[in-house]
């Protein structure tokens, strides 16, 4: 299972494009639904969630990079959690040494 979320994160980067888009649509339409009973729309909701991702992905790669570097960093952290190393992120982000999981 996990080697298929790798694969589709790392090998098929738009159909992983459309998946995150429409988990942060799936997201925002649920919270203007029940925290704003409506008031807000929810596409308002979602570019508000698009732009603070944006951020974070500027501060994760040092506003270098877009947003998917800050995904191959995020994928590699869990993949350290796991207890299992992948060689092909880091290289894709230019890192050449080896981190260590903890």
């Amino acid at each position: 299972m996990l080697h298929m979320i790798e694969h589709v994160f790392l090998e098929q980067s738009l159909v992983a494009a459309f998946a995150v888009v429409g988990a942060v649509m799936w997201v925002s339409l649920v919270i203007s639904r029940r925290l704003t009973a409506g008031r807000v729309h929810g596409s308002a909701i979602a570019i508000v969630m698009g732009l603070g991702l944006a951020y974070v992905g500027g501060l994760v790669t040092g506003g270098q990079k877009g947003g998917s570097p800050a995904a191959c960093v995020l994928l590699d952290l869990f993949r350290q959690h796991g207890g299992r190393e992948h060689e092909g992120v880091r290289s894709r982000l230019g890192r050449t040494s080896s981190v260590s999981a903890s």
